[in-house]
């Protein structure tokens, strides 16, 4: 798109630049310019995204006492381009809608859907571009809330995989997974579930199209990592594995099945799980035919840590992504918080 200085015409798509960002709308006349939402001048700028709709305001309000620029194709725009009146006919018909979101529904997203005919925004897809340069990892830490019950979930396909599970327990852990899930990727990157597409890869692990997500669930926990690179992670509670192993046969035979040949040989409780979790999420994050945790090879990228929630101690590893970086969350099934006491082991 290349932009001008010069006087609008019945149709055109024009901007103002307020700073570091641009308002969009559409020219129909000195008295009738099309936006989504009001130009951010003092006064409007902490307005509700659910307060934002379509609206008609004149040239003067639009320009905000700044100067008006107007849209001109770039070559590989001009067969896009709508006639004036298709323009403004869009333009019109859109007066009243409301679903304002700052990076997928915006003025911008307006102006070239009437302009164009595709939704689009320079600025956010820009962002997107440094966002995906960059390591970016949200953990999100859950408890089963008491006397939940079962709703159908997204896909359809998971929904009945989750349906199928004969154990009860087992069945509420994969459920509250894929709902705090479906809190994370809103949460975290924007995405609602039924705008991704989601498949099974071949070794059984769920995909997703627009970023990367791994699950894990242990003694009414669950915890869900998403990210924009590659990640695994895994969650146990510790207060009742050092119960277990108080029984030194227990105990021998969890390091035989875990420890490798090149690994610390874990002299306590904390250290054997906290090798157990590593070794889960590398599998995660890099998924093999089967798990077996004797055969896999601690590496850099994965980080563990020690929290308390309530009455419960919870050890949890992540392999994949930039745990320096990462940010932990505590989610009541409504809301999140940011966890504070998480300790690296």
């Amino acid at each position: 798109m290349i932009w001008w200085q010069s006087e609008c015409q019945y149709g055109d798509m024009i901007r103002v630049c307020f700073g570091n960002f641009y308002h969009y709308g559409i020219f129909v006349s000195d008295d009738e310019v099309i936006q989504f939402g009001l130009p951010p001048t003092e006064g409007l700028l902490h307005r509700k995204f659910d307060e934002i709709a379509v609206c008609v305001t004149d040239i003067d309000t639009f320009a905000s006492g700044k100067m008006v620029e107007v849209a001109s194709q770039a070559k590989g725009e001009r067969p896009k381009r709508l006639s004036p009146k298709k323009t403004v006919s869009r333009a019109k018909g859109c007066i009243g809608e409301r679903g304002y979101d700052i990076l997928h529904n915006n003025c911008e997203h307006f102006a070239r859907y009437c302009y164009l005919g595709e939704k689009r925004c320079e600025v956010t897809e820009r962002v997107v571009d440094v966002w995906k340069s960059k390591s970016k990892c949200d953990v999100y830490f859950s408890r089963i809330p008491q006397g939940i019950a079962l709703a159908e979930v997204f896909p359809p396909e998971r929904s009945a995989e989750i349906a199928d599970v004969r154990n009860e327990r087992l069945r509420l852990e994969k459920y509250w997974a894929w709902k705090t899930l479906e809190y994370a990727l809103y949460r975290s990157f924007g995405y609602k579930m039924n705008e991704l597409s989601f498949s099974k890869g071949k070794n059984g692990k769920w995909l997703c199209d627009k970023c990367f997500f791994s699950l894990s669930h242990a003694g009414g926990f669950v915890a869900v990592a998403v990210s924009n690179k590659e990640i695994g992670i895994d969650v146990e509670c510790l207060d009742g594995f050092e119960e277990k192993c108080r029984d030194a046969a227990f105990f021998e035979g969890m390091k035989r099945h875990t420890a490798g040949k090149r690994d610390p040989v874990p002299q306590t409780p904390t250290e054997l799980l906290a090798l157990w979790t590593k070794k889960e999420s590398l599998f995660k994050c890099h998924p093999q035919k089967r798990f077996s945790p004797t055969r896999i090879e601690l590496t850099d990228e994965v980080s563990t840590c020690r929290f308390t929630y309530k009455d419960a101690t919870c050890l949890c590893s992540v392999s994949g992504s930039d745990t320096s970086k990462s940010f932990f969350y505590y989610y009541d099934g409504e809301a999140s918080s940011k966890i504070k006491d998480i300790t690296w082991i």
